[in-house]
């Protein structure tokens, strides 16, 4: 009989603890990656970021100015990772050179998300505007998309000074002529003038470009469609 309620005991025991492992939960790619990016990075020359635990971010652009690398502008906002690309909201800007010149009106900088990995020490990270289609599905790059997108500016003429909102971009692409329509809207209020023009493009496989850079390597997924370019080395200060 003691041998029987012994077994019973093993028996439960064995189930709870497999019960208890089944809920353990092992954390995803995206939570990995954002562990991994807190701290400070530098790309030489070029920029300096910083991803807090918090999930707020401090963004320093450099320039170079005379013969010294200088501030070329600071952003922040919040950011969060999905599918190994870097979303970033709320971004405002707080600081641009030159600010003070009684000459300057207005300034802005967009930040597009980005897609990071790593290699080594080094983290890699690479631009990517990503679009929509306006209407229908589209997996071509002929018809109308567009792409919603952060930046921070500065206007002398509003209060505050220093602040950030939404850009919405709309290509309208016309594969006949190789003509793209391009409008954007600024989705708070501003001063800042709005673009409505044409440009001319070239699109080959997947390589897209306007005549001047940034060249894109243009990739479909999910009814959306990803453009990427030029991607930067940091390494953590």
């Amino acid at each position: 009989m003691k041998l029987k309620i012994i077994l019973f005991i093993l028996f439960i025991s064995s189930i709870l603890f497999i019960s208890c492992n089944e809920e353990i939960v092992s954390p995803s790619e995206d939570d990995i990656l954002t562990s991994s990016l807190i701290g400070k990075w530098e790309a030489s020359n070029y920029d300096i970021i910083t991803f807090n635990s918090d999930g707020s971010f401090i963004d320093t652009a450099l320039g170079l100015y005379n013969t010294n690398y200088e501030t070329h502008y600071v952003l922040k906002g919040e950011y969060l990772v999905n599918n190994g690309i870097i979303y970033f909201s709320n971004v405002s800007l707080t600081y641009f050179k030159g600010w003070e010149s009684p000459s300057v009106i207005s300034f802005s900088t967009i930040i597009d998300p980005k897609k990071v990995s790593f290699t080594n020490d080094i983290l890699n990270m690479e631009p990517v505007k990503i679009l929509e289609p306006s209407n229908i599905s589209n997996n071509s790059l002929n018809g109308e998309w567009q792409s919603i997108i952060w930046l921070g500016c500065y206007e002398k003429s509003s209060q505050p000074n220093f602040r950030g909102g939404q850009l919405k971009e709309t290509y309208n692409f016309n594969a006949d002529s190789l003509i793209c329509h391009f409008q954007t809207e600024f989705l708070f209020q501003t001063n800042m003038q709005q673009e409505n023009r044409n440009i001319n493009y070239n699109y080959s496989g997947s390589s897209l470009n306007f005549g001047y850079p940034p060249y894109y390597t243009v990739e479909f997924k999910d009814n959306k469609m990803y453009w990427f370019y030029y991607s930067v080395n940091y390494s953590k200060k």
